[in-house]
């Protein structure tokens, strides 16, 4: 069950409910839910992000940076809840409670909008994670004042890519930002790997949980909802395809991070572990979901996240549901 399988009829559009305005909206997918929940807003200065790029690279893109190069309300950290088959199954975790410099200081609103949005965390029984950077992570573990640690989601099995896993706890992974490994000499890792050494302290807490699965390729969670590898971005970066009832979806991770890397999906983020790959990764994925006409769930994408990729006589383009 994966996203390249033919659709076979239309698939129609989805009705859209909000259940706090801008912050969890959701989707229906033939028989799966899919609702957003906004954990916070970071802001992003995308000059930095995107390297080599200068604030004039950005205007052919409709104002979503503006003239400062910061973009524009800042990028959305969304995770996913998707009900399939009796399981409720969360895509991603957030960038945590406690603010995160390299995040501005901002800090997430996860279990807040969840619990006013009337979800138990107790009745999540799985959580996938898509890749293991700080923004995706931060709410998996709560330290205890003891110093012990338990899962925020007591009954779920933490599904995370095992690619990802070993390259957080490698020890040559970068500790400064000219490339020594932390067990000292030059790292074998390009720059762009020093983004994981942000994701450590949660991801050390995370080694003290055994609710953790370590997965490599592709995995049906349910018979609508299967893992699919999208690696380039990370190593073991995954995202998710839904079908259900001839309808689908697809969770599309950090595959893209704004709107406009559909239009310059060439474009990498100073955050892209393997950068060729992510590029083929990119074009192939957006290329698929365009030609097919698959709702996409994007987690950075202005909230809720919901929209289609359409192809237009010389580039495609975003359209919101």
């Amino acid at each position: 069950m994966g996203y390249n399988s033919p659709i076979h009829e239309p698939a129609p559009t989805p009705v859209i409910t909000a259940r706090r305005p801008m912050n969890i909206q959701k989707i229906n997918v033939g028989n799966v839910n899919i609702l957003s929940i906004s954990d916070c807003l970071m802001a992003v200065d995308a000059c930095d992000f995107f390297p080599h790029k200068s604030v004039g690279a950005f205007q052919q893109f409709e104002g979503q940076v503006d003239d400062d190069c910061q973009v524009n309300g800042g990028i959305n950290v969304a995770c996913f809840l998707i009900e399939s088959q009796g399981r409720r199954i969360l895509v991603d975790a957030g960038l945590g409670p406690t603010p995160v410099a390299q995040a501005g200081g901002a800090a997430g609103n996860l279990l807040s909008e969840m619990r006013q949005g009337g979800i138990d965390p107790n009745t999540i029984d799985t959580v996938v994670i898509t890749h293991l950077h700080f923004d995706h992570i931060g709410w998996l573990p709560n330290p205890l004042p003891d110093g012990s640690v338990c899962p925020t989601f007591p009954n779920a099995e933490y599904i995370v890519p095992q690619a990802d896993w070993d390259l957080l706890f490698d020890p040559q992974l970068p500790s400064h930002v000219n490339g020594e490994g932390q067990g000292g000499g030059e790292s074998p890792y390009p720059p762009a790997v020093e983004v994981f050494r942000d994701s450590l302290p949660v991801g050390r807490l995370m080694q003290k949980l055994d609710n953790i699965r370590l997965v490599d390729g592709d995995l049906n969670v349910t018979d609508e909802i299967a893992i699919v590898p999208t690696p380039g971005h990370t190593p073991g970066h995954q995202s998710l395809a839904v079908t259900s009832q001839g309808n689908r979806a697809f969770v599309l991770g950090d595959v893209a991070h704004l709107p406009l890397q559909i239009q310059v999906p060439h474009w990498n983020t100073k955050a892209d572990v393997l950068p060729e790959l992510g590029i083929k990764t990119r074009r192939e994925t957006l290329r698929k979901l365009a030609d097919q006409g698959i709702i996409v769930a994007a987690g950075h994408f202005p909230a809720p996240g919901f929209g289609r990729i359409i192809a237009g006589e010389t580039r495609r383009y975003w359209q919101p549901l």
